[in-house]
């Protein structure tokens, strides 16, 4: 978990999926014109996956609130302010990330976020008043 939040932070997608067993998966909430893959599997989509989310999103502050730890499973929940890099709109969110750990590789990783904040920062979304 460490580790991972440690190269998450640096934004060092290579990194990142070298935590990730090598058929991995990685699931993510579905964003409007889809600014990356939803499903990932496997080292190198994994990589890709969070190539787009580091080159489409400027990490400017993340907040790890809590961890939960059920064996080889784990829950992060936190939030964050990005900056969207092709619109320079900057905003906040809240997160949850659950992972399952297998012979200390991750196994199985899913993200909920904030996909509307997500989308709106991106210009693919509009609020509705």
């Amino acid at each position: 978990m460490q580790r991972l939040l440690t190269r998450f932070g640096a934004q060092d997608a290579a990194g990142v999926a070298q935590l990730f067993h090598v058929d991995a998966q990685c699931h993510s909430s579905e964003i409007p014109g889809d600014p990356w893959p939803v499903r990932s599997h496997g080292r190198r989509e994994i990589e890709a996956f969070f190539l787009a989310l580091f080159h489409r999103l400027e990490f400017h502050a993340v907040t790890v609130r809590k961890v939960l730890v059920d064996g080889d499973d784990a829950v992060v929940f936190g939030g964050g302010r990005y900056r969207a890099t092709g619109t320079g709109r900057v905003f906040a969110q809240d997160f949850a990330v659950s992972l399952s750990v297998r012979a200390g590789l991750i196994q199985e990783y899913r993200v909920v976020e904030d996909t509307l904040a997500i989308a709106m920062a991106l210009g693919r979304a509009y609020p509705i008043y």
